[in-house]
């Protein structure tokens, strides 16, 4: 395995680097929804940060709902956020995540539904129906929001 590591040019660990933190910067952005769904007035900044910190440590340590919310629930209670508030938006995180990977999904079944088949063996076809249903229910989701529901 190192020799094959010492035959990478040496750009490519430079744009795996790039790509790891342009995914942790993506992913506490979902805290930065999260305080802003709350009609909060937290800065931007301080909020990505600790989303970005609370994510990695659970991508490290594992079940994500809770070492992840016990992350946010100290950092957010030390901004003022109530225990309510702090509830609501770990389920706006949570929700906003898995709404972006049925989007993943949604489309990946519809390009590459053989790629997908070879994971879950129920042909193009079922993986296509999988693909509109995950679709389906993030288009549900966001309009149901918008009602207010």
């Amino acid at each position: 395995m190192q020799e094959r590591f010492a035959e990478l040019p040496p750009s490519v660990f430079g744009w795996a680097a790039l790509a790891t933190l342009a995914g942790y910067v993506s992913l506490g952005l979902y805290d930065v929804v999260a305080i802003r769904s709350l009609q909060r007035d937290l800065p931007p900044r301080r909020t990505m940060a600790g989303g970005m910190v609370a994510f990695a440590v659970s991508n490290a340590l594992g079940f994500p709902l809770l070492t992840g919310s016990a992350i946010r629930l100290r950092l957010w209670t030390s901004w003022g956020l109530s225990a309510q508030e702090i509830a609501r938006g770990i389920a706006c995180n949570s929700l906003t995540f898995w709404l972006g990977a049925s989007s993943v999904l949604g489309v990946t079944a519809w390009l590459e539904p053989a790629t997908l088949g070879q994971v879950v063996p129920i042909g193009a076809i079922g993986i296509r129906a999988l693909g509109t249903l995950a679709l389906l229910a993030r288009r549900w989701r966001i309009s149901s929001r918008r009602r207010g529901a």
